[in-house]
């Protein structure tokens, strides 16, 4: 059986990239920011924000020079945010209250994902921000305001680190006494209130209320590190976790306490997880991850409340699953039909399709793990639908197959994680570690 030895770097975190990019754009003077991740929905970000006059020079591979900008030009083009949610949703969030005339829109993919929900918000602030496609999905108009920005006491439907921080980006732009305050049901990622704080902005944050006084004293450039990515860590960790004897280090990857849930739970599970190297970057804790394990035993439950803090760890997780001596079982998962692809969906049919016996609820489905399990030789190609999360979860499974999985659309883990495979080949073949 396959192990996993060695020690990575982790691309830049994609939802801190984000953030810094658009956030140092608008900050005043010039920042430097190291360790941005190089994935295809990072680079829409970066495309777009060029694209609306964002003096932004690249100086290094996952390294930018930027001088941040008074205010937006209007494109003569529609913006192209690619596959990525996260660019259009934040961008609508921040041009809508900056009042920049303009097209949003993406690929395909981006076209069905629901955009009703920034809409409604953000058109209760009096933002003039509409979809131009079926079901209030892309391509979204945005114009000036019709009426001064309103105070918003917000209550989101769904934890949503994307619809909160459209809101709060776009009260930036707000008289200094408006009140913008975004409550949400469970906890989301909270980057964006993190790196508002860390550039001067007033975001107070108490539990699930967020709150921000409008326009702000200027946002002040800085040089920032970016932590990398939990979300491509998972993947490792998880592999590690299935191949006995693996022992893998992970250096100065981000720990946001809200992004800790797969830790947490491989820790129950039975994974030894150490952590060294404890520091702060870009207003964010990260350090490096030691992970060893033989056995993993014990039920997994992943709760409703659980979701927001692993949203896109759970098709590694069901990997972890597979091979835990206890029952999996996914509950309060709707959120995952809205993602690249419709995950949940695509879950339960690749689960399917291993033969695992499967009990299916309307949001999520449960199983029982075996570590000794061994994954069926499958003849048609295992879909993804484009969905690169799928795609790198399917990997990982691979090194307990022994015949290789036929995956549908490798090529897609560029959109997050454009080194995966050679990190890949790199941890098969490293030494142990001392």
């Amino acid at each position: 059986m396959n192990r996993l030895h060695g020690e990575l770097y982790l691309p830049g975190d994609k939802s801190i990239s984000h953030r810094a990019l658009m956030l140092l754009a608008i900050s005043r003077g010039l920042s430097t920011v190291k360790g941005v991740a190089s994935g295809k929905d990072v680079l829409s970000t970066l495309r777009c924000l060029q694209a609306l006059g964002c003096k932004i020079e690249q100086i290094e591979q996952t390294a930018y020079r930027i001088q941040g900008v008074n205010h937006f030009i209007p494109p003569e083009q529609p913006l192209d945010c690619g596959n990525s949610g996260t660019t259009i949703r934040l961008l609508s969030g921040l041009l809508a209250g900056a009042g920049v005339l303009l097209t949003l829109t993406g690929d395909e993919s981006l076209q069905k994902r629901p955009m009703k929900r920034i809409i409604v918000p953000l058109s209760q602030m009096g933002c003039n921000i509409q979809s131009l496609g079926p079901n209030e999905c892309a391509p979204l108009q945005i114009d000036k305001p019709r009426r001064p920005i309103q105070p918003i006491h917000y209550k989101l439907p769904m934890a949503s680190a994307q619809v909160k921080s459209a809101i709060l980006l776009a009260g930036l732009f707000t008289d200094p006494k408006v009140e913008v305050i975004v409550e949400e049901p469970t906890s989301s990622r909270d980057h964006t209130e993190r790196m508002l704080r860390a550039l001067g902005a007033y975001v107070k944050s108490e539990g699930t209320l967020h709150q921000l006084m409008g326009r702000q004293p200027e946002l002040i450039a800085q040089n920032m590190d970016i932590p990398g990515d939990v979300s491509s860590a998972a993947f490792w960790l998880v592999g590690g976790a299935i191949l006995p004897g693996s022992k893998i280090r992970l250096k100065q990857v981000g720990l946001n306490p809200l992004r800790s849930g797969l830790i947490d739970i491989l820790k129950t599970s039975g994974a030894n997880i150490t952590f060294s190297n404890l520091h702060d970057r870009a207003g964010e804790p990260c350090g490096d991850i030691l992970l060893e394990t033989d056995f993993l035993m014990g039920n997994i439950t992943i709760t409703p409340q659980m979701i927001p803090a692993l949203i896109d760890e759970i098709p590694v997780l069901t990997i972890l699953g597979l091979f835990t001596q206890g029952r999996f079982t996914l509950r309060g998962a709707e959120e995952l039909r809205f993602k690249e692809s419709d995950r949940l969906g695509a879950l339960i049919e690749i689960l399917k399709a291993l033969k695992v016996d499967l009990e299916v609820y309307a949001d999520g489905f449960s199983f029982e793990g075996r570590p000794d399990w061994d994954v069926p030789k499958i003849e048609t190609s295992l879909r993804t639908y484009h969905d690169h999360r799928l795609v790198m979860a399917l990997e990982i499974l691979n090194l307990r197959s022994r015949s290789p999985l036929p995956i549908e659309g490798k090529d897609w883990v560029s959109i997050s994680y454009p080194g995966f495979y050679k990190a890949l080949e790199s941890l098969v073949t490293t030494p142990l570690l001392s």
